[in-house]
């Protein structure tokens, strides 16, 4: 919902928003790039976190499998 959110935010703002900090023509201070990108990242450390968790359940803690 929020790359959804956040993709919104960037086709409103045009082509400009692709541009990064510094450039005198980015919209709201190039802050919409990089949330963009950031999101990103968020969503496989969310995915990662996951994984690491299911790991220690089986292989640490002994649970079974929680495959489908």
């Amino acid at each position: 919902m929020y790359q959804r959110m956040l993709e919104t935010a960037l086709a409103m703002e045009g082509p400009y928003a692709q541009l990064l900090k510094g450039s005198p023509h980015v919209p709201d201070g190039g802050q919409w790039p990089h949330l963009m990108l950031y999101s990103r990242g968020r969503t496989i450390a969310a995915g990662s976190s996951e994984i690491q968790r299911n790991i220690i359940a089986e292989r640490v803690l002994g649970l079974p499998r929680g495959g489908k």
